[in-house]
């Protein structure tokens, strides 16, 4: 609180008990300091408050938004990585079981189904757990970004 509202609220108070004390009545000064002295701080705040608020820019939000929903391929996968979880479905994992095998095929030589050993040496870890044939789960939407690297970095 600085000295000029300090000084408005002493003399706020200094008027109201003269006031007062004038018309006869027997202010009790201690309790009429107390009431001015809050509605001072309560004014003060209320005035600060409001200069520091400033309005929002809901048009930039709303862009933003329209950017993301462009990007129509990676919002369909989000889809059906949430459909295959929630329907226990294997064919995004089929899919990019595919993919793993394209890239071995395509980038090392290695035919995955008559080679499974040099795959396998070829494999990070999370693209073996992914490609083995009995323990086929869903994709996690937070693995699939790790998965879709691992399988451009082959």
């Amino acid at each position: 609180m600085n000295r000029a509202r300090v000084l408005v609220a002493v003399a706020t108070w200094v008027v109201l008990v003269v006031a007062l004390a004038l018309g006869g009545y027997r202010p009790a000064t201690l309790a009429l300091a107390g009431i001015v002295g809050a509605a001072v701080v309560g004014v003060a705040l209320i005035g600060d408050v409001w200069t520091d608020v400033v309005p929002i820019d809901w048009e930039r939000r709303r862009r933003s938004l329209d950017l993301h929903a462009i990007d129509t391929k990676a919002n369909r996968l989000r889809v059906d990585v949430r459909a295959a979880m929630m329907t226990g479905s294997t064919q995004l994992t089929d899919q990019l079981t595919e993919l793993v095998d394209d890239r071995l095929l395509a980038h090392h030589g290695v035919d995955r189904a008559s080679d499974p050993a040099s795959a396998d040496a070829l494999l990070t870890p999370r693209l073996r757990r992914l490609v083995e044939g009995s323990n086929r789960r869903t994709v996690l939407l937070r693995e699939l970004s790790q998965v879709v690297t691992e399988i451009e970095a082959l």
